[in-house]
């Protein structure tokens, strides 16, 4: 049987045998740039398939949106149709820049 005073002092001589690697400031830059590539290609991806699903979205459905758009047309005049649409973007604007609007991440790196 070992003690732990044998394991101690054989764990030190171990970690005291070699000198303290260095720190290489080259790879350090290239793994976090390897990072940072593979994080814009995920964020890349999903911002591309967000938009994608959003356009197929509007085409799939874009005659609901038209007949919305010609009921509220008799009921508003086009004044108020594109003040409307102007508050709509303005919101949405505002929700984005102050990240009110959050994209779920699927994937965590």
């Amino acid at each position: 049987m070992t003690d732990a005073s044998t394991q101690h002092d054989a764990l030190g001589a171990f970690f005291d045998a070699d000198p303290v690697p260095a720190v290489d400031p080259g790879f350090r830059v290239s793994v976090m740039s390897a990072i940072a590539a593979r994080r814009l290609r995920v964020e890349l991806a999903m911002r591309f398939a967000l938009g994608l699903a959003l356009v197929l979205l509007f085409a799939l459905t874009g005659p609901a949106w038209q007949t919305l758009a010609a009921s509220l047309e008799s009921v508003l005049d086009l004044v108020g149709l594109v003040l409307a649409a102007i508050a709509a973007v303005a919101l949405a604007g505002v929700a984005i820049v102050k990240n009110r609007l959050r994209i779920p991440r699927f994937i965590r790196i």
